[in-house]
């Protein structure tokens, strides 16, 4: 079996987030435990930070460290 591979737009990240937050005015969250699902947390959580994410949820005290 092959390995596969995964991309991900962050674009297309950025603008997911933003029609989440256009259906509410609620505070939005995101998950980023187990290195942001392997996507690099530090990296996506800048990204979701800049584009209005302050409230950030993970598993183990190392990963809140991390971020």
């Amino acid at each position: 079996m092959g390995l596969g591979t995964l991309n991900i737009s962050k674009q297309a990240l950025i603008n997911n987030l933003k029609k989440l937050q256009r259906f509410s005015s609620a505070k939005t969250g995101a998950v980023v435990k187990a290195n942001a699902y392997g996507l690099g947390t530090y990296e996506i959580v800048k990204i979701l930070a800049r584009n209005g994410v302050d409230t950030f949820f993970v598993a183990m005290v190392k990963e809140a460290e991390a971020i």
